[in-house]
């Protein structure tokens, strides 16, 4: 696989990507070299896959290519976004003229992020070995400095207020902020894994979470709402166990997010054809 870097000499690409939440035309440059590019290496792509709030220029690019070049008439454009910047007047453009617009396929490496698989851990274990977490949980306690109570809600997060911390402990529960700790301990031994809402990272945080057991949970107004019913869920370990092995099931390998981007692609496809 050959991968190109489009460069700039007035805008370095680290402070463009530093300053993308901030003016996402700082890109355009970048961009509006994508048709030149194409054209000098005679090079004609079936498919332009634009991601993200940075590419719709692309969009517009290629769309007014194939009203002023033939031979891009059969190219298609696939724009992918994710909600949060779906509203965007930036972006209303794209998604209204690409030939295809999608949310954001995501998937995990399962090769990495496995815990029948994971060397990171204390002791591996699948759906069918769920016994074997307690090991883990074990061992993230003692990392951690926290009493080993395997009856204890142990929770997991990447960052959050002191006073909410203070409020998880009052509900009963234990709490590991994943900066002091090995991530993939952390998914391993946690029961539950906090994550705040509408965060592109805690979303993936939420699907390695299924695959190791652990019960993600979104923070916002109503998180010890959210968290009381959690460990509510927590106290009856019938269920608990039966909600952590149907999660253990789910599947966001990348196989399974090729498979419906390809898709994407062949409605696309099929759309300039006609």
């Amino acid at each position: 696989m050959k991968i190109l870097f489009v460069a700039s000499e007035s805008v370095p690409f680290v402070d463009a990507i530093k300053e993308i939440g901030h003016d996402i035309r700082i890109l355009e440059p970048r961009c509006e070299a994508i048709t030149p590019f194409i054209k000098e290496n005679d090079w004609l792509p079936n498919i332009v896959h634009c991601y993200g709030p940075q590419s719709p220029p692309i969009v517009q690019f290629i769309r007014q290519q194939r009203e002023l070049d033939p031979s891009f008439k059969h190219t298609a454009v696939v724009f992918t976004i994710d909600d949060a910047y779906a509203q965007l007047d930036s972006v209303k453009f794209a998604v209204e003229s690409a030939d295809v617009t999608s949310a954001v396929i995501d998937g995990i490496d399962y090769d990495i992020w496995n815990p029948a698989k994971d060397t990171n851990i204390a002791r591996r274990y699948n759906k069918n070995t769920l016994s074997l977490k307690a090991i883990n949980k074990k061992a993230l306690q003692e990392r951690a400095g926290s009493a080993v109570d395997e009856s204890v809600p142990l929770v997991a997060v990447r960052s959050c207020s002191d006073e909410l911390v203070e409020e998880m402990k009052a509900l009963g529960c234990q709490v590991i902020m994943l900066a002091k700790i090995n991530p993939n301990l952390a998914f391993a031994g946690a029961d539950i894994f906090l994550i705040p809402a509408n965060d592109k990272l805690a979303y993936m945080d939420q699907l390695i979470a299924y695959k190791y057991g652990t019960l993600p949970v979104e923070f916002g107004q109503d998180v010890i709402v959210a968290l009381k019913k959690a460990i509510k869920e927590f106290q009856n370990k019938p269920i608990w166990q039966r909600r952590q092995q149907e999660m253990m099931m789910y599947d966001y390998s990348w196989a399974d997010s090729a498979k419906k981007y390809i898709s994407l692609y062949m409605k696309a496809f099929d759309k300039v054809l006609t």
